[in-house]
């Protein structure tokens, strides 16, 4: 198979971004959607736009590019940037989700590739809310087409560059001593400043772009905050209360009265969860399933009903029966 051939299957049957300068470049991500059978479902879906995102599903095997990205130490302590294509691949059998979107930034000074993967990023995120995980569970590949060309590439400016980096002093023995005495005397610390620390240091490591473990069965504590800062983002909370803001975002939602709305939903509780979790360091919460879904139901109500004001019915509808405080 040729490369425009192998390319080809993944493009639009007619080119939905009309404006792009001739010999544009597509960014090209495609996930695994899984538990849904091989029938018409996928089909109906088939192609639509959405904004900058052109989305479409499809059971077709397809082919992909493998390509190395990375860098190359040298002998001198210098750093080699490291790329290519490997060859090809094939996605196996089973549904796909592909978000295909021009290669460019709309901001100055923002690379295009981290631009683009922010808006795939978003809306595989919109994705997940509304359909759940398993509407784009993995990520198969990405990488960019050059429509005038037909080149691809994955240049991935958007990894962290060691080259940015200071040169580490690996002979001094007094950093090494201070590594040896921190990691020691965490154990020793009392149970509960223990668990902050512990805590604190899971929070850093997302700081360095570490992924977290997740947890068979469930999520954690990094779960629960997630959530939480998510909707506190979303809500606008200025000088009032997380906690009574979202509780004040569903009573216009379902039109009750806040106390009401705070005896039906367990906002309250969350919120001492997030306080228990930041503040002592309690490391023993699970979040499950039904509380995530609960908390992607409220941040999906309050982004489309009360952000943007549209017209859909509320997903969170069905906890007025205070269903949800059995979550916790």
């Amino acid at each position: 198979m040729s490369l425009a051939n192998a390319i080809e299957r993944f493009l639009p049957e007619s080119n939905p971004w009309p404006d792009e300068p001739e010999g544009y470049s597509i960014w090209i991500t495609v996930f695994r959607v899984y538990k849904v059978p091989y029938d018409t479902q996928i089909a109906r879906v088939g192609r639509f736009d959405a904004g900058p995102i052109h989305v479409m599903l499809t059971n077709e095997n397809l082919p992909y590019p493998e390509i190395a990205y990375g860098f190359d130490p040298l002998p001198d302590g210098s750093v080699r940037p490291r790329g290519g294509l490997l060859g090809w691949n094939t996605t196996s059998y089973g549904n796909l989700l592909l978000l295909l979107t021009p290669l460019k930034s709309d901001v100055a000074d923002v690379d295009p590739e981290v631009a683009v993967r922010h808006k795939t990023d978003s809306a595989r995120a919109i994705i997940v809310a509304i359909l759940g995980l398993n509407a784009a569970f993995e990520r198969v590949c990405e990488f960019s087409f050059d429509t005038g060309t037909g080149d691809i590439s994955r240049r991935s400016p958007a990894l962290e560059n060691p080259t940015f980096h200071g040169t580490p002093n690996i002979g001094d023995t007094f950093s090494w001593q201070l590594i040896k005495t921190i990691l020691e005397g965490i154990d020793a610390l009392e149970v509960e400043t223990q668990n902050r620390v512990l805590l604190s240091i899971r929070w850093f490591q997302r700081a360095l772009g570490d992924e977290r473990v997740h947890n068979v069965g469930g999520g954690n504590v990094d779960t629960l905050l997630n959530y939480w800062i998510a909707l506190e983002t979303l809500v606008r909370v200025g000088e009032q209360k997380v906690a009574g803001t979202l509780i004040k975002s569903l009573a216009n939602i379902h039109n009750l009265a806040t106390q009401e709305i705070g005896q039906k939903f367990p906002i309250s509780k969350v919120y001492e969860r997030r306080k228990s979790i930041v503040h002592t360091g309690d490391l023993s919460f699970d979040v499950s399933f039904e509380l995530q879904q609960f908390l992607t139901d409220v941040f999906v109500d309050i982004l489309a009903l009360q952000v943007m004001s549209l017209a859909t019915p509320p997903r969170t509808q069905k906890y007025l029966d205070g269903r949800a405080y059995g979550y916790l």
